[in-house]
């Protein structure tokens, strides 16, 4: 692929990557191994979401958010987000966006192309996490985690403590995972209630 690959989706067929410093997204044929399309986007795609049908990459520099039509290439919308946009959630409604340069996270509503909430939250926060019913979102700066319930404009319900620069989020089904880089440290939360840290 081309230069330094850094975020990946699967749409139920392809597996698509973004390129950060060629400002691509490719498409990969894993039965054959190969790439199948290469397409120009913004300043530093950073993240990719699939909402089952369209693709969405970020642009970090750009501050912009890119809906990409799968089959043809096609850029279908783009979105302005606020500083260095650089994690994506699908919630089956809407797409949410962590902008770390801004310190929130802003919801956007596909149907009508833009932004239509942003919620304040910790210093940087770099990645989300979908439970099927609240946003999680990762403060790398604050070593949080804060739950969104994403209902009307969203907001945050729980900050919850974690290990220092908490860098990659994950939902079994029943806990969130959460890897603390700096901590060297893998913790598990509860999501009941406030949410509390149950091992590490």
């Amino acid at each position: 692929v081309e230069g330094s690959p850094n975020a990946l989706a699967w749409d139920g067929s392809s597996l698509w990557v973004t390129s950060y410093f060629s400002k691509t997204v490719q498409q990969i044929d894993l039965d054959k191994g190969v790439v199948t399309a290469t397409i120009s986007v913004g300043e530093f795609p950073s993240a990719l979401a699939w909402d089952g049908s369209s693709l969405w990459v970020t642009n970090d520099v750009s501050g912009t958010v890119q809906q990409i039509d799968p089959d043809s290439g096609d850029e279908l919308a783009t979105i302005e987000v606020r500083d260095t946009p650089n994690a994506l959630a699908w919630d089956g409604n809407s797409l949410w966006v962590a902008n770390s340069g801004g310190d929130t996270v802003q919801k956007i509503d596909p149907k009508q192309g833009k932004v239509v909430s942003t919620i304040s939250v910790g210093r940087n926060p770099r990645r989300l996490a979908w439970d099927g019913n609240s946003l999680w979102v990762a403060n790398i700066s604050d070593s949080t985690v804060m739950r969104i319930d994403p209902a009307g404009m969203g907001a945050v319900i729980a900050t919850i403590t974690v290990g220092d620069y908490p860098d990659a989020l994950a939902w079994d089904g029943a806990s969130l995972w959460v890897a603390n880089r700096d901590s060297n440290t893998v913790q598990q939360i509860d999501p009941a209630g406030t949410g509390e840290v149950v091992a590490t």
